[in-house]
């Protein structure tokens, strides 16, 4: 076979464009409607539907998630029917009964019973059987947290005491406006800008160098006025803050760091 010499790259571009035939190719494209597909709501199962299991199935409802509410009281059911994409009465510990309520077909499934330790148990290992990827089970002592972790629970949660610990760590630290624990001894708190750090940068602080923490966002306060000219104030977190973002007197900072960092800056609030 001959091939023909090109002159110049310029003429071999044009060449190879002549021989591309779009059209063809655009055939063998799948149309974009079909490659972007929209994202699957994540589906959950809550089990029990106690003080615990109602929060938790409307905070998934509110975060845009399919969740299936079983309960075997009627009253509780009829509670929380229009609250959630479905409800079914049904019995925890029942194999047939959880999977004719569709557990099966979910992404998680959350155990709520903790104080009925057996049925929790059962639920938790019916659950795994039935193929379910991820479970959540809720315990009331270690033991029972040993015992759901042998049957098979991806996590185990205290609410009590993940709370009790929250609350205990707002209590007792100063000028703390907002708390939740990131990890046992980490936690991330809102605290106001201390007066000695009013006017300066970021780095100017010092709060990563001198006491170990990191600001993940700065936490901005405004006035504004609605139409009948009355003021409101609003806030907004800035969380692609720099090295040299200013910091007034009006912000909040957050704070990520280990809890015996976050206490030294006490002291600062103080001055």
């Amino acid at each position: 076979m001959k091939h023909r010499k090109k002159k110049n790259g310029k003429q071999a571009v044009k060449q190879d464009l002549d021989w591309f035939k779009f059209d063809d190719w655009l055939k063998t494209v799948r149309p974009l409607s079909t490659r972007l597909e929209p994202k699957k709501r994540r589906s959950f199962a809550v089990l029990g539907l106690g003080n615990f299991g109602q929060h938790v199935a409307e905070a998934l409802m509110r975060a845009r998630a399919e969740v299936l509410a079983i309960d075997r009281d009627q009253e509780r059911i009829n509670e929380m029917s229009d609250m959630v994409t479905q409800a079914v009465i049904a019995d925890v510990t029942d194999e047939k009964d959880l999977k004719t309520a569709g557990v099966d077909a979910v992404d998680t499934a959350i155990v709520t019973i903790g104080e009925n330790i057996e049925a929790s148990v059962l639920a938790v290992m019916i659950i795994k059987e039935l193929g379910v990827p991820e479970v959540i089970a809720k315990a009331t002592n270690l033991l029972h947290a040993k015992i759901l972790d042998k049957v098979g629970a991806t996590r185990v949660v205290f609410p009590e005491r993940e709370a009790a610990i929250d609350l205990v760590g707002e209590l007792t630290a100063v000028s703390v406006l907002n708390y939740f624990q990131l990890a046992e001894g980490i936690s991330v708190v809102e605290v106001p800008v201390p007066p000695d750090l009013v006017g300066k940068t970021l780095r100017e602080t010092g709060l990563r160098t001198k006491y170990n923490v990191n600001v993940i966002a700065v936490k901005h306060r405004k006035l504004e006025l609605d139409r009948e000219g009355m003021g409101h104030e609003n806030s907004y977190y800035d969380v692609l803050v720099t090295p040299d973002h200013e910091v007034g007197k009006d912000d909040t900072l957050v704070l990520v760091g280990r809890d015996e960092d976050l206490k030294k800056l006490d002291r600062l609030q103080e001055g």
